[in-house]
């Protein structure tokens, strides 16, 4: 596996910004439609400038990177004033917002946050206060996303969150988390432990997970996610997670340690792990690794020959069989974490009904 990230344009060029220097016309038309494919092409362009290799690129490189950071400045603005708005609303009634992934790396100013495209925002509340929450939302302006009664009812009896909501102006959505995996899915962190060990903002109303948390949160959605096709962003995302916390949390690997023995999320943050340490050779608190880790099961190595293959975007018109398999089986182990055989069963066979009847 090491091997092939290693001749992979976009790993290569967020590992070492200075590599692209040289490359032909041909080999800037792969990594940049990588970097598109996989989001990340403001993110590149932040690496390009912090290692001062700007300059030295093409300048129609430097026209496509620059519409892109102004993409991501403008999809981050409008983040923040939506949030402004939900803040309005919920804040006078009593509600706390705890801001999740995108938003609240943000609104820490964390600088993993910089070039990262925020297409909606994730917000978690105790699902006793749901009901209330979504009369507020309709009472000004939202409105649930999906039209489907089937994809409806399954949110609200087996998801972590709600259908979403779509501002019937603006079309911005929100997703409303009451937790941060499935009420079905087999591990399940007590969002309780969550919420009451949030951090406020200086903006009152506005919380975050704990920083320990919002790494942890990060892993889980990697690692329990059905879509791995491209993801190479959420991976990136979690190494610099890591990397601010070894520099300004005090005690952070212990204390991420300890957060994920409470949360019952060791499983994940080991595969998390050891697949930074592929990708990017992350600097790992190996004592964590060795106690958290166990002796790989079947279902584990097929995971990790899987995660890899499934990650990396292609160039543009190449296809992998390998690929293909390896988003098949991951997306199907989601599922099969996710929920318990026959509702598994149902759902997929629901599923498959509806798309070749249009009515998905």
């Amino acid at each position: 596996m090491k091997q092939r990230a290693e001749h992979h344009y976009l790993l290569n060029a967020i590992k070492e910004p200075s590599s692209v220097v040289p490359f032909s016309v041909a080999q800037w038309n792969i990594l940049l439609f990588q970097a598109k494919q996989a989001g990340m092409l403001a993110t590149l362009t932040n690496c390009f400038q912090q290692q001062q290799v700007w300059d030295q690129l093409p300048e129609q490189v430097q026209g496509q990177c620059q519409d892109a950071l102004q993409f991501a400045k403008y999809l981050q603005r409008n983040a923040r004033w939506e949030i402004n708005r939900l803040r309005r609303i919920l804040y006078p009634a009593g509600y706390q917002i705890t801001l999740l992934k995108g938003a609240a790396y943000l609104f820490h100013n964390i600088p993993v946050s910089e070039g990262r495209l925020l297409a909606d925002v994730d917000l978690l509340f105790a699902e006793e206060d749901l009901p209330t929450i979504e009369s507020l939302l309709v009472d000004n302006g939202w409105a649930c996303a999906k039209q489907n009664e089937y994809d409806k009812a399954y949110y609200r009896q087996w998801m972590h969150e709600l259908p979403p909501y779509r501002h019937r102006e603006r079309l911005y959505d929100v997703d409303i988390h009451h937790r941060i995996l499935p009420r079905t899915s087999r591990l399940n962190p007590d969002p309780s432990l969550l919420l009451n060990a949030a951090v406020p903002l200086t903006e009152p109303g506005l919380n975050t997970l704990c920083f320990p948390d919002m790494v942890l949160h990060a892993v889980v959605h990697l690692g329990y996610d059905a879509d791995y096709h491209n993801r190479i962003r959420d991976l990136y995302d979690i190494d610099q997670l890591l990397k601010y916390g070894e520099q300004h949390v005090a005690d952070f690997w212990l204390q991420l340690q300890e957060r994920a023995v409470k949360l019952g999320v060791t499983s994940p943050l080991v595969d998390i792990l050891w697949l930074l340490q592929q990708f990017f050779a992350t600097s790992v608190n190996e004592k964590l690794l060795a106690e958290l880790s166990r002796q790989p099961t079947p279902i584990q190595r097929m995971k990790y020959w899987a995660m890899p293959e499934a990650i990396l975007p292609l160039a543009r018109g190449q296809a992998r069989l390998q690929k293909k398999l390896a988003c098949q089986l991951l997306y199907l182990r989601s599922h099969w974490l996710k929920m318990p055989p026959l509702l598994l069963l149902h759902h997929l066979s629901r599923k498959a009904w509806m798309r070749a009847t249009g009515k998905a």
